[in-house]
């Protein structure tokens, strides 16, 4: 486990394999989320949770994940659970789930909720005023 020594706020220790999020944990080090990658950099496949259990990611040709989708085995049917608009900088315009707190959203990047910023590896990416 590692903190990101990038990080403009308080910290959430994650787990890191090669570079993508494998999780994140609470501040006691609990595990919070586990999440799936692709085989491309920045293609989030999965994020599983003890609140929204296991919701697949579904992007558009430029990664960003447009919506989060629930799919029950039991009924063989799949559900948008998370639906969420854009603006043209990254600004989540828009979101149907008021629980959902999605870790990857614009171009696969992982939001930093307390910076109100992405996460670009080597540096922050600001949406309200479009500048890293």
């Amino acid at each position: 486990m590692c903190d990101d020594p990038c990080a403009l706020a308080t910290p959430i220790p994650s787990v890191w394999a090669c570079h993508p999020t494998a999780l994140r944990t609470d501040r006691n080090g609990a595990v919070t989320n586990r999440y799936l990658h692709g085989p491309e950099v920045d293609h989030v496949f999965a994020d599983q949770s003890a609140e929204d259990g296991l919701l697949w990611a579904l992007a558009d040709h430029q990664g960003t994940v447009r919506d989060w989708a629930d799919y029950d085995a039991a009924t063989d049917t799949t559900t948008v659970a998370d639906h969420l608009k854009y603006d043209s900088f990254g600004n989540i315009a828009s979101q149907s789930s008021s629980t959902h707190k999605p870790h990857f959203a614009y171009t696969g990047r992982e939001w930093d909720p307390d910076a109100g910023m992405y996460y670009y590896r080597a540096r922050w990416y600001d949406p309200a005023t479009g500048q890293f």
